[in-house]
């Protein structure tokens, strides 16, 4: 790679000398202006040379976790119940910052629970958990009392629904983003697709689009509002019909009357399946089985919405400026 490197660099000055040249002996440069564009062109040459040299060995890496891996256990019908066994967690990026610290609390089948806390302490590592984008440092994630490293990660993960807050579109079309995932034997009917996407308040939009379901998202989704690729996730979420729902912001690029509605598509798909969501908006998750209040990656409060606010803590203090429309 540093054959490469240097080969590049130095084929760049030759072709920047050469040309500069013949440009001075026409007099249509300087010998100044020549000069500085030979300068920029190298510089840049060095940096791409560098930037190579990077993806290479980014490109070499192996993630720890096959999300395509077909070894394990086939999940089956799971059920739903979650458990965090004294889980500790640090990124490999912060080796000596424990973001979860000894963490155990068991959300049963079925709940809708929600956690709340400060930017930071750890909340929307415990939904990368549970989808297992990373594994524990320490301790046990289990789903039905099995841990979830034993499930095959590609059938565990289909029976999983996402929605983040700035959810992640394909290059393709919007239909191809909401079926994105399923299997040829669990494909939707287009009345069914239809239905998710009216549940999500993003039907009328789409119709309006000159192609329909057709339309192109652009790469990431980079034709569409993160309120609009929000609302599209949400519709995938619906169709795919998940044991386990993680709604991480799921309606924070929404006003107030859009959130209203999808709210309603959410209540829907709740009913019968594990709900876990992660909310700066407090007013949403007052209705929840369970709230748990994070700070610095352990559990400090938790009950529900009317036990907490009667304890006048954390988490009434958290509702209070949330209500006021200060950043948590």
């Amino acid at each position: 790679m540093y054959a490469l490197t240097q080969t590049a660099y130095y084929a760049c000055m030759a072709l920047s000398f050469w040309y500069g040249g013949t440009l001075i002996l026409s007099g249509e440069y300087s010998l100044f202006k020549t000069v500085s564009i030979q300068s920029a062109m190298l510089l840049s040459a060095y940096s791409a040379g560098l930037a190579a040299a990077s993806l290479q060995d980014l490109l070499a890496q192996k993630s720890a976790i096959n999300p395509l891996s077909t070894v394990g256990v086939d999940p089956g019908a799971i059920q739903g119940h979650i458990e965090f066994d004294s889980v500790s967690f640090t990124y490999l990026s912060r080796p000596n910052h424990l973001v979860l610290k000894n963490l155990s609390l068991t959300i049963p089948a079925g709940a809708n629970v929600a956690f709340v806390g400060t930017t930071g302490s750890g909340k929307s590592t415990i939904v990368s958990l549970i989808e297992r984008f990373y594994d524990p440092t320490s301790g046990s994630v289990l789903v039905d009392s099995k841990p979830i490293q034993s499930f095959r990660m590609y059938d565990y993960r289909k029976r999983i629904g996402l929605v983040s807050q700035d959810p992640i579109l394909y290059s393709g079309t919007v239909k191809s983003n909401l079926t994105i995932g399923l299997d040829d034997d669990e494909k939707p009917t287009d009345e069914a697709i239809e239905k998710a996407c009216k549940e999500a308040n993003i039907y009328d939009f789409i119709s309006s689009l000159p192609d329909g379901f057709n339309t192109e998202v652009g790469s990431r989704g980079s034709q569409l509002s993160v309120g609009q690729k929000q609302r599209v996730a949400l519709a995938r979420a619906l169709l795919r019909q998940p044991m386990i729902l993680l709604l991480d912001e799921a309606t924070s690029a929404l006003d107030s009357q859009s959130e209203s509605g999808i709210q309603q598509a959410l209540d829907k798909l709740k009913k019968g399946c594990t709900t876990i969501t992660i909310a700066h908006r407090l007013s949403t998750i007052v209705n929840a089985d369970r709230i748990y209040v994070i700070d610095d990656g352990t559990v400090v409060e938790h009950g529900t919405h009317t036990q907490l606010m009667a304890m006048k803590s954390k988490y009434y203090r958290l509702y209070t400026a949330s209500k006021s429309g200060q950043t948590l």
